[in-house]
């Protein structure tokens, strides 16, 4: 994969690893070992520079279709499937992120679908990739159990850091005393509304509910301006 992605960098083409490439980039639990097939999307414009870098290695001559561009080449036991979708603009995809790896090419990054857009592709027993490829259903499972440990891990982090009188302690370094913060509040709270009220509409008499509403205070502003409002936010009790 590092050199795959060094000829992308070296030629100054944006690309994105999918398939079980970007599972492993990812390192999916359990380890899914070395990918004996790499799928690489690149910019459809530069795939001739990218073909072109790679020449070493011999790829197979550039084909192209009504879907895009596309060729092949072996390192050492590894085949890897080079596509260019066509039209494509691979840095405008927002499913693509750079994932810090134990390479020790250039500064570590490898450009990879993230592991949500791999999951999400999901169609029948398989995942499908714009590479024309796809994952087995023992992937995508595997998939589907690192995301939710890596959301039970995030969780137990934001329980940790909102829990106890650590969070009060800071909301009151922050704002003040409560019944102080509540006079500024009052005094103006539209200030208090002043990034939301170019979508919101005229709040007296609306129903309101500020989800993950922490202090309150933009729920306590709606309501000194008319509306009905609650507030939801995740508990212990």
């Amino acid at each position: 994969m590092e050199i795959l992605a060094r000829a992308c960098d070296e030629g100054n083409v944006d690309y994105v690893f999918v398939g079980s490439a970007a599972a492993h980039i990812q390192k999916v639990l359990p380890p899914i070992g070395e990918p004996q097939t790499i799928e690489l999307l690149v910019q459809w414009d530069l795939a001739t520079r990218v073909h072109e870098a790679l020449a070493e290695y011999e790829p197979s001559e550039m084909a192209e279709d009504t879907e895009g561009r596309s060729f092949n080449l072996r390192v050492g036991d590894v085949t890897a499937n080079v596509f260019a979708p066509k039209g494509a603009v691979v840095a405008a995809d927002s499913d693509r992120a750079a994932f810090a790896t134990d390479t020790a090419y250039g500064d570590g990054l490898l450009w990879a679908r993230s592991l949500y857009s791999l999951r999400d592709t999901a169609s029948g027993h398989s995942l499908r990739t714009d590479g024309g490829s796809t994952l087995d259903l023992a992937l995508a499972q595997r998939i589907t159990w690192q995301l939710a440990v890596v959301q039970a891990e995030v969780s137990a982090r934001n329980s940790a850091a909102w829990a106890g009188e650590d969070t009060y302690a800071a909301w009151v370094a922050r704002f003040g005393p409560p019944a102080e913060w509540a006079q500024v509040v009052a005094a103006s709270p539209q200030a208090r509304l002043r990034p939301l009220l170019q979508w919101l509409p005229p709040l007296e008499g609306c129903k309101l509910v500020n989800l993950l509403g922490s202090h309150g205070t933009k729920a306590a502003a709606a309501a000194l301006l008319g509306a009905r409002a609650s507030v939801v936010d995740v508990s212990p009790a």
